[in-house]
């Protein structure tokens, strides 16, 4: 990943890259909403389990100003016993009301 940042928690896995990187990949997404994915695997449960976390993640970046940035979090195993405060926080803490700041690797 040349232009972006992987973010590890112990609930989840945070990937960043900049909208212009995104839209120079997918040319044909016009759009002025958040640009962001949720992943969730089989292994971490059944329907119910997974759409509980799914839903989880969601308010966690609803919580968060990322519209620069494109988003993709994908949930680790911890992710369902984890409180949604805990969830919140971390993500928020990424960008904490400030220019989220990708750093070189």
């Amino acid at each position: 990943m040349n232009n972006g940042q992987k973010t590890v928690f112990r609930h989840s896995v945070v990937y960043v890259i900049t909208y212009d990187v995104f839209a120079e990949k997918f040319k044909s997404y016009k759009s002025d909403k958040k640009v962001y994915g949720v992943m969730v695997t089989k292994k971490l449960g059944g329907a119910v389990v997974r759409n509980l976390i799914k839903r989880r993640l969601r308010v966690a970046l609803g919580n968060v100003d990322f519209k620069n940035y494109a988003v993709v979090l994908v949930a680790r195993k911890p992710a369902v016993d984890v409180r949604i405060n805990v969830i919140v926080r971390d993500i928020a803490s990424l960008f904490n009301g400030k220019e989220y700041v990708l750093q070189k690797t």
